[in-house]
């Protein structure tokens, strides 16, 4: 053990002096009449833990409660209850591994229920909902088994592509279509000259306009 370890021990006197009213005043060294063990009269007839196994087991029972209390006692008076006592307890021996409140805690949850409630353990977990705490699951994909009606068709039919969702609504014939029509010129002559507009002999053209 550490040597001072009631240095760290808030409450270690009290601690102390609980184990001692408890297991030598009120037990080892108190009348069998008052509840005690021992026999003031005759020593050798005192209650001996093999030859009244029964008597001497009540008895030891009421001693642990009876300091369990005690010591309860005693936790409420420190900052923090029995948990922190507890903690600051296992400091103290040097037990490994370290533990924290919440660690301990955790523990007592899956081992001990009785004792997590009585260290108030309630305040250092996060219990959570089984069935909140589910994660959603993904939504399936989409069945690509066939419908009943397409399993009838024949297997060796190719499907016919859908149309498309936008550009003609009908696919164009093999006939061309017919060239627009030329738009006459905004300026210039209406009609093509011919060969009497080029002019006589003379080199005269009267399509030109001039003589």
């Amino acid at each position: 053990g550490n040597p001072v370890q009631d240095l760290y021990i808030p409450g270690f006197a009290e601690y102390n002096a609980a184990l001692d009213t408890e297991l030598h005043k009120n037990l080892v060294l108190q009348d069998a009449e008052q509840g005690g063990l021992l026999n003031m009269e005759d020593v050798s007839q005192s209650i001996h833990p093999d030859r009244d196994k029964e008597e001497f087991n009540d008895r030891y029972i009421r001693f642990i409660e009876s300091l369990a209390q005690r010591y309860a006692d005693v936790h409420d008076r420190q900052d923090g209850g029995a948990l922190s006592q507890l903690v600051l307890w296992r400091g103290a021996l040097n037990i490994v591994p370290i533990k924290t409140k919440r660690e301990i805690c955790q523990d007592l949850l899956a081992t001990d229920n009785a004792d997590f409630d009585k260290l108030g353990c309630i305040n250092e977990v996060v219990l959570v909902d089984s069935e909140s705490s589910i994660a959603p699951t993904a939504p399936s994909p989409p069945s690509l088994k066939p419908t009943d009606s397409a399993a009838s068709e024949d297997p060796t039919k190719v499907p016919v592509a859908p149309p498309p969702t936008s550009g003609p609504t009908s696919i164009p014939t093999e006939e061309p279509t017919k060239a627009p029509a030329v738009p006459p010129p905004t300026s210039g002559p209406t009609s093509m000259p011919t060969e009497e507009n080029f002019g006589d002999d003379n080199g005269s053209s009267s399509f030109l306009g001039t003589p």
